[in-house]
């Protein structure tokens, strides 16, 4: 039964893996979304499970590395979704949010503006 659900848990984990990656490629999803990097977590936290489970060591340490890289990106996310005063719907689909403010201007002619 363990061996059974580790192998389902391996599983789970290339899809989700596999489907993170699809989803960013295909600019459905942002690399800095929580989907995104939920499925990246989890899904190397299922594969280490599988590979530790069959004693297979290098793709054991390979998605321990994802699985931090994942996780220290989403505590970045949280961190910044804290600092936006909780509105961070940027990070739940693939468009950046532009603040108004920040368009493009054309080069102001005022040489006040200029660096020296």
């Amino acid at each position: 039964m363990k061996e059974k659900i580790t192998e389902i848990l391996g599983w789970y984990g290339v899809v989700a893996v596999v489907s993170a990656y699809a989803l960013l490629s295909l600019n459905i999803i942002s690399n800095n979304s929580l989907l995104f990097q939920g499925l990246n977590l989890t899904g190397a936290i299922g594969i280490t499970i599988d590979a530790l489970e069959d004693k297979n060591t290098q793709p054991a340490v390979l998605n321990i590395i994802w699985a931090l890289i994942a996780l220290i990106a989403i505590i970045k996310i949280a961190l910044q979704f804290a600092g936006d005063g909780g509105i961070g719907h940027r990070y739940f689909s693939a468009e950046k949010s532009r603040d108004p403010g920040s368009a493009r201007q054309p080069p102001s002619s005022d040489s006040s503006l200029t660096m020296q």
